[in-house]
Protein backbone atom coordinates (compact mmCIF):
# COMPACT_ATOMS: atom_id res chain seq x y z
CA UNK A 1 0.00 0.00 0.00
CA UNK A 2 1.48 3.30 -0.93
CA UNK A 3 0.47 6.99 -0.09
CA UNK A 4 -3.42 6.57 -0.49
CA UNK A 5 -3.51 5.02 3.20
CA UNK A 6 -2.27 8.22 4.45
CA UNK A 7 -4.31 10.44 1.98
CA UNK A 8 -7.32 12.51 3.68
CA UNK A 9 -9.67 12.94 0.50
CA UNK A 10 -12.74 15.08 2.38
CA UNK A 11 -13.00 17.54 5.19
CA UNK A 12 -15.43 17.41 7.99
CA UNK A 13 -17.95 19.40 6.52
CA UNK A 14 -20.46 16.38 5.35
CA UNK A 15 -22.32 13.26 6.88
CA UNK A 16 -21.16 9.65 6.19
CA UNK A 17 -24.40 7.55 7.17
CA UNK A 18 -23.28 3.66 7.19
CA UNK A 19 -26.69 2.95 7.79
CA UNK A 20 -27.35 3.31 4.03
CA UNK A 21 -25.54 0.66 2.80
CA UNK A 22 -27.23 -2.19 4.98
CA UNK A 23 -29.37 -4.36 2.67
CA UNK A 24 -32.75 -3.67 1.39
CA UNK A 25 -33.98 -5.23 -1.90
CA UNK A 26 -31.49 -6.29 -2.06
CA UNK A 27 -15.93 -25.43 -14.64
CA UNK A 28 -12.58 -24.78 -15.36
CA UNK A 29 -11.08 -22.96 -18.16
CA UNK A 30 -7.79 -22.97 -19.64
CA UNK A 31 -6.01 -19.98 -19.98
CA UNK A 32 -5.99 -17.58 -22.96
CA UNK A 33 -9.46 -15.93 -23.78
CA UNK A 34 -12.97 -16.23 -21.61
CA UNK A 35 -15.17 -18.86 -21.64
CA UNK A 36 -18.74 -18.22 -22.75
CA UNK A 37 -20.42 -15.63 -20.89
CA UNK A 38 -22.90 -16.76 -18.74
CA UNK A 39 -26.26 -15.33 -18.55
CA UNK A 40 -27.08 -12.39 -17.13
CA UNK A 41 -27.95 -12.93 -13.80
CA UNK A 42 -27.22 -12.96 -9.48
CA UNK A 43 -24.18 -15.19 -8.87
CA UNK A 44 -21.44 -15.17 -6.03
CA UNK A 45 -18.20 -14.23 -7.32
CA UNK A 46 -14.61 -13.70 -6.47
CA UNK A 47 -12.80 -11.01 -6.94
CA UNK A 48 -9.64 -12.24 -8.54
CA UNK A 49 -7.51 -9.00 -8.89
CA UNK A 50 -8.24 -5.04 -8.98
CA UNK A 51 -5.93 -1.68 -8.31
CA UNK A 52 -6.26 1.94 -8.49
CA UNK A 53 -7.06 2.98 -12.23
CA UNK A 54 -4.54 4.81 -13.82
CA UNK A 55 -3.65 6.45 -17.21
CA UNK A 56 -2.24 4.14 -19.29
CA UNK A 57 -0.08 6.63 -21.43
CA UNK A 58 0.80 8.79 -18.11
CA UNK A 59 0.64 6.24 -15.93
CA UNK A 60 -0.94 9.04 -13.40
CA UNK A 61 -3.68 7.89 -10.62
CA UNK A 62 -6.85 8.83 -12.33
CA UNK A 63 -9.27 10.92 -9.59
CA UNK A 64 -12.49 13.32 -10.34
CA UNK A 65 -14.18 15.46 -8.49
CA UNK A 66 -16.89 14.57 -5.82
CA UNK A 67 -20.02 16.39 -6.71
CA UNK A 68 -20.50 16.61 -2.88
CA UNK A 69 -17.55 17.93 -1.47
CA UNK A 70 -15.53 19.08 -4.51
CA UNK A 71 -12.46 17.09 -3.53
CA UNK A 72 -10.52 14.39 -5.74
CA UNK A 73 -11.35 11.29 -5.29
CA UNK A 74 -9.46 8.02 -6.59
CA UNK A 75 -10.81 5.41 -9.70
CA UNK A 76 -10.61 1.98 -8.69
CA UNK A 77 -11.24 -0.71 -11.38
CA UNK A 78 -12.22 -4.69 -10.20
CA UNK A 79 -10.17 -5.96 -12.98
CA UNK A 80 -11.49 -9.67 -13.04
CA UNK A 81 -13.66 -12.10 -10.77
CA UNK A 82 -14.61 -15.61 -10.72
CA UNK A 83 -17.95 -17.39 -10.68
CA UNK A 84 -18.24 -19.48 -7.25
CA UNK A 85 -22.34 -20.48 -7.49
CA UNK A 86 -24.42 -21.13 -9.08
CA UNK A 87 -22.53 -25.12 -8.97
CA UNK A 88 -22.88 -25.65 -12.50
CA UNK A 89 -20.62 -22.26 -13.73
CA UNK A 90 -17.91 -22.70 -10.47
CA UNK A 91 -14.52 -21.73 -12.14
CA UNK A 92 -15.38 -19.46 -14.47
CA UNK A 93 -13.50 -16.43 -14.55
CA UNK A 94 -13.95 -12.95 -16.46
CA UNK A 95 -12.00 -9.74 -17.17
CA UNK A 96 -14.89 -7.06 -16.43
CA UNK A 97 -12.48 -4.22 -15.60
CA UNK A 98 -15.27 -2.57 -14.12
CA UNK A 99 -14.52 1.02 -13.01
CA UNK A 100 -15.13 1.60 -8.81
CA UNK A 101 -16.55 5.33 -8.27
CA UNK A 102 -15.63 6.70 -4.53
CA UNK A 103 -17.05 9.86 -4.67
CA UNK A 104 -20.81 10.80 -3.81
CA UNK A 105 -23.52 10.38 -5.79
CA UNK A 106 -27.14 11.23 -4.97
CA UNK A 107 -29.45 8.71 -4.12
CA UNK A 108 -32.78 8.76 -6.36
CA UNK A 109 -35.89 7.64 -5.65
CA UNK A 110 -36.79 4.16 -8.03
CA UNK A 111 -40.45 5.52 -8.98
CA UNK A 112 -40.20 9.27 -9.48
CA UNK A 113 -35.83 9.70 -10.67
CA UNK A 114 -36.03 12.36 -8.11
CA UNK A 115 -33.22 12.90 -5.58
CA UNK A 116 -33.86 12.47 -2.09
CA UNK A 117 -31.23 14.21 -0.85
CA UNK A 118 -29.34 11.50 0.54
CA UNK A 119 -25.75 10.75 -0.47
CA UNK A 120 -23.98 7.29 -1.13
CA UNK A 121 -20.58 6.10 -2.61
CA UNK A 122 -20.91 3.26 -4.69
CA UNK A 123 -17.75 1.86 -4.40
CA UNK A 124 -18.64 1.61 -0.76
CA UNK A 125 -21.67 -0.72 -1.47
CA UNK A 126 -18.73 -3.47 -2.68
CA UNK A 127 -17.75 -2.99 0.75
CA UNK A 128 -21.12 -4.03 1.97
CA UNK A 129 -21.47 -6.53 0.21
CA UNK A 130 -18.41 -8.74 0.96
CA UNK A 131 -19.29 -7.82 4.23
CA UNK A 132 -21.30 -5.24 6.19
CA UNK A 133 -18.73 -5.79 8.86
CA UNK A 134 -16.31 -3.99 6.65
CA UNK A 135 -18.47 -0.92 6.79
CA UNK A 136 -16.65 1.85 9.24
CA UNK A 137 -19.19 3.14 12.05
CA UNK A 138 -18.07 6.13 12.19
CA UNK A 139 -19.56 8.79 10.00
CA UNK A 140 -17.91 12.05 8.21
CA UNK A 141 -14.54 12.17 6.79
CA UNK A 142 -13.52 9.90 9.42
CA UNK A 143 -15.73 6.81 8.02
CA UNK A 144 -15.14 7.84 4.38
CA UNK A 145 -11.58 7.50 5.07
CA UNK A 146 -11.81 4.35 6.52
CA UNK A 147 -13.70 3.06 4.02
CA UNK A 148 -11.75 4.35 1.36
CA UNK A 149 -8.66 2.32 2.55
CA UNK A 150 -10.33 -1.11 3.34
CA UNK A 151 -12.27 -0.78 -0.21
CA UNK A 152 -8.47 -0.24 -1.46
CA UNK A 153 -6.85 -3.04 0.48
CA UNK A 154 -9.76 -5.65 -0.35
CA UNK A 155 -9.31 -5.13 -4.53
CA UNK A 156 -5.28 -4.79 -4.36
CA UNK A 157 -4.88 -7.17 -2.20
CA UNK A 158 -7.03 -9.63 -3.82
CA UNK A 159 -5.16 -12.50 -4.19
CA UNK A 160 -5.03 -12.90 -0.49
CA UNK A 161 -7.56 -11.81 0.98
CA UNK A 162 -9.92 -13.71 -1.72
CA UNK A 163 -12.98 -11.69 -1.22
CA UNK A 164 -16.55 -13.19 -1.95
CA UNK A 165 -19.79 -11.06 -2.65
CA UNK A 166 -23.05 -11.71 -4.64
CA UNK A 167 -23.95 -9.26 -7.45
CA UNK A 168 -25.65 -8.79 -10.70
CA UNK A 169 -24.24 -9.24 -14.28
CA UNK A 170 -25.65 -7.81 -17.17
CA UNK A 171 -24.51 -7.39 -20.62
CA UNK A 172 -23.36 -4.51 -22.34
CA UNK A 173 -21.79 -3.67 -25.83
CA UNK A 174 -20.20 -1.01 -27.94
CA UNK A 175 -20.99 0.10 -31.96
CA UNK A 176 -17.80 1.18 -32.62
CA UNK A 177 -19.30 1.51 -36.50
CA UNK A 178 -22.37 3.01 -34.98
CA UNK A 179 -20.00 5.49 -32.85
CA UNK A 180 -18.02 7.04 -35.53
CA UNK A 181 -20.84 7.28 -38.23
CA UNK A 182 -22.47 9.49 -35.48
CA UNK A 183 -19.16 11.51 -34.37
CA UNK A 184 -18.82 12.17 -38.23
CA UNK A 185 -22.02 13.33 -38.55
CA UNK A 186 -21.32 15.97 -36.03
CA UNK A 187 -22.11 14.75 -32.68
CA UNK A 188 -20.66 15.00 -29.44
CA UNK A 189 -18.69 12.51 -29.27
CA UNK A 190 -20.22 11.61 -25.71
CA UNK A 191 -23.05 11.91 -26.58
CA UNK A 192 -22.25 9.60 -29.40
CA UNK A 193 -20.80 6.71 -26.99
CA UNK A 194 -23.97 6.97 -24.89
CA UNK A 195 -25.91 6.15 -27.86
CA UNK A 196 -23.45 3.67 -28.93
CA UNK A 197 -23.79 1.97 -26.05
CA UNK A 198 -25.99 -1.37 -25.56
CA UNK A 199 -27.34 -2.89 -22.60
CA UNK A 200 -29.02 -6.40 -21.86
CA UNK A 201 -32.19 -6.23 -23.82
CA UNK A 202 -30.00 -5.38 -26.89
CA UNK A 203 -29.16 -9.37 -26.27
CA UNK A 204 -32.46 -10.49 -25.30
CA UNK A 205 -33.97 -13.44 -27.34
CA UNK A 206 -37.43 -14.23 -27.87
CA UNK A 207 -37.98 -16.81 -25.45
CA UNK A 208 -35.91 -14.54 -22.57
CA UNK A 209 -32.85 -16.10 -22.93
CA UNK A 210 -29.54 -13.90 -23.99
CA UNK A 211 -27.10 -14.11 -27.27
CA UNK A 212 -24.01 -13.21 -26.95
CA UNK A 213 -23.89 -10.84 -30.19
CA UNK A 214 -26.52 -8.86 -31.46
CA UNK A 215 -26.93 -6.56 -34.66
CA UNK A 216 -26.38 -2.81 -33.79
CA UNK A 217 -27.46 -0.01 -35.09
CA UNK A 218 -24.81 0.50 -37.76
CA UNK A 219 -26.11 -2.89 -39.03
CA UNK A 220 -22.61 -4.60 -37.64
CA UNK A 221 -22.30 -7.59 -35.40
CA UNK A 222 -21.90 -6.40 -31.16
CA UNK A 223 -20.38 -8.53 -28.96
CA UNK A 224 -21.44 -8.57 -25.45
CA UNK A 225 -19.40 -8.26 -22.37
CA UNK A 226 -20.04 -9.22 -18.58
CA UNK A 227 -20.37 -6.08 -16.59
CA UNK A 228 -21.54 -5.48 -12.86
CA UNK A 229 -24.80 -3.93 -12.47
CA UNK A 230 -25.67 -4.79 -8.92
CA UNK A 231 -23.77 -5.29 -5.03
CA UNK A 232 -25.97 -7.28 -2.88
CA UNK A 233 -25.30 -6.44 0.65
CA UNK A 234 -23.90 -9.27 2.61
CA UNK A 235 -27.23 -9.78 4.52
CA UNK A 236 -28.96 -9.56 1.30
CA UNK A 237 -31.06 -13.47 -0.13
CA UNK A 238 -31.65 -13.72 -3.59
CA UNK A 239 -32.02 -16.82 -5.90
CA UNK A 240 -28.85 -17.09 -7.80
CA UNK A 241 -28.73 -17.99 -11.10
CA UNK A 242 -29.89 -16.80 -14.85
CA UNK A 243 -32.51 -14.15 -14.63
CA UNK A 244 -36.01 -16.19 -14.85
CA UNK A 245 -37.78 -15.04 -18.67
CA UNK A 246 -40.46 -12.74 -17.56
CA UNK A 247 -43.72 -14.14 -18.85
Amino acid sequence: MDTLMDVTYHNDSFEFDPSLYSAAPAQTQSRGEDPELVQPGFYRVRIVSGARKKNRTTGQQIEITDKKTGDKTPMLQIHRIEVLEPEDQTGLSYGVWQDVFTSHSQVRDRKTNEPTGQWIVDGFTILAAIDLNLMSPNSGSEGYNENLRELVRQLEEAKTLRPTLTVRLAYEGFDSVYHQQLVAGGMDDKAARKAAKLTSPAFKNADGTYRVETMGLSGEPVKAKLVIKEYVPSNGRVTLGPLKPRR
